[in-house]
């Protein structure tokens, strides 16, 4: 099985951004939710990447920014 590259990661954040904005009420939280317990750190990249395309349109969402917070406190931890 081949390693993803950052860009296929980011090509996946950017689908599932894409699906999140054709709803009409835009909606992050499950998106938001998952990107928050992400594990894997292969996922991090993935999950940054949406939490900027949301930041990008919607710059005061809390919860995004929470989320960000998260991750990077978490590589951090991981000396990453």
């Amino acid at each position: 099985m081949m390693e993803k590259s950052d860009n296929m990661y980011y090509l996946e954040a950017q689908k599932v951004y894409e699906s999140m904005n054709d709803k009409k009420n835009k909606n992050y939280d499950s998106v938001l939710y998952d990107a928050m317990y992400y594990k894997d750190l292969k996922e991090y990249g993935k999950a940054l990447n949406i939490i900027n395309l949301i930041l990008k349109e919607d710059n005061k969402n809390e919860d995004a920014i929470k989320a960000k917070i998260r991750i990077i406190k978490e590589l951090k931890n991981k000396n990453l």
